[in-house]
Parts: C-alpha cells; structure tokens; sequence
C-alpha cells in the first residue's frame, strides 16, 4: 500500500498492521498533530452492513474502560468505511504467539 493514501484529509496512512476477518488495520500518523494511530477500514461493498459501525458503537458504549480504545474519527473514504483509534499494544495473535501458544 502507497504510503500518500490519506484518510479524512488528515490520517496518512503507514504500515499494515493486520488483516481480519472484514477488514484491515494499519497504522497512521495525524498530519497535524503527529501522533500514531490505528485505522480499521472495511470495504463497503464487500460488507453491506458495516461491522466497523457496529463495533464503533461496542467501543463507545464502553468508553474509559481499560484496554478500550478511544475513536478518533469514523467515516468513509472512497470504498471504505474507516475508523482511528488509540493505537493500543500488541493484538491477541501477537501476544499467543509470542507466549508458546498459550494463553492464562
């Protein structure tokens, strides 16, 4: 992927950080303020009822708890619906692997 794709006129998007089972996930950089976020994007004629709306929806309704989160944006872009979010840690995959496959 292009690293000049920008997202909301603001998220320039970086690296792919992974694939799922409706979309994927890269980082992002603000272009105002610097920071990295995270992009999910769906491609909306792939997906005629958006998975990422809903899930932007759980994320809300468990705002400021721990490990959520915080939306920064959610919209459409081109094909895609996208939504930033906190850049959080390592995924679930990366943290099974790196632990022998085995989780507590």
């Amino acid at each position: 992927m292009s690293n000049d794709i920008v997202v909301g006129k603001r998220y320039k998007l970086q690296e792919r950080l992974g694939k799922g089972s409706f979309g994927d996930v890269f980082k992002c950089v603000d272009m105002l303020s610097g920071k990295e976020y995270a992009i999910k994007m769906e491609n909306r004629k792939v997906n005629s009822h958006s998975q990422l709306e809903y899930e932007k929806r759980v994320y809300r309704t468990l705002k400021g708890g721990d490990g959520i989160p915080n939306i920064h944006w959610f919209g459409t872009e081109g094909d895609f619906n996208c939504m930033v979010m906190d850049l959080l840690g390592e995924s679930v995959q990366q943290l099974f692997e790196s632990s022998e496959r085995r989780l507590s």
